[in-house]
């Protein structure tokens, strides 16, 4: 399983848990991935719209609720970059 890598944090204050919190910054990296997927036109429809009234609140639901938002964070942006992705094909509900 990758690390996860921590969200940017100041750590120009001096003190020794901002050096702590700069070094692990330092030694995690964040794997990306590709995926690819075939569907017909219903489903990539369908997908869209779903893309579309997927909002904070259904996320905040899914996701894990002692991570401090971070789960949920992350599918808010995955997706923002699905409903992108699904718009550069063509496949934009209004």
């Amino acid at each position: 399983m990758p690390v996860r890598k921590r969200k940017p944090v100041e750590a120009n204050d001096g003190s020794y848990g901002g050096a702590v919190l700069a070094a692990f910054d330092a030694m995690t990296t964040e794997t990306t991935v590709t995926v690819t997927v075939t569907l017909t036109e219903d489903q990539a429809w369908a997908l869209a719209q779903m893309c579309k009234r997927f909002g904070f609140s259904h996320a905040g639901e899914l996701a894990d609720a002692f991570d401090g938002g971070k789960e949920r964070d992350d599918m808010i942006d995955a997706v923002g970059k699905l409903q992108r992705a699904l718009r550069d094909q063509g496949w934009s509900p209004r």
